[in-house]
């Protein structure tokens, strides 16, 4: 729905945006992949049905390094300003 494998196979397809949602009067790959993440859900809230108690932060950590978010910011602004 985006990432580039799907990007190249839709293209070389010749398949446009709607067309994951619906090729040929079927349903396309998004109900299919709306339907394991469904089920991936449903999988996940019985196996981790008894995990119910309280989760508590006793500490918080102290940010000493700010060069990752010095990069995010970077990378956000040159694909904004530069990628248009």
């Amino acid at each position: 729905m985006g990432d580039t494998t799907s990007i190249l196979l839709g293209s070389y397809a010749n398949l446009d945006f709607l067309d994951f949602f619906f090729y040929r009067g079927k349903a396309g790959m998004f109900w299919i992949v709306q339907a394991g993440a469904l089920a991936s859900t449903l999988v996940l809230l019985y196996v981790f049905r008894k995990e119910n108690q309280r989760i508590s932060v006793k500490d918080k950590t102290i940010v000493e390094d700010y060069f990752p978010t010095v990069l995010l910011v970077g990378m956000v602004f040159y694909s904004g300003f530069f990628h248009t």
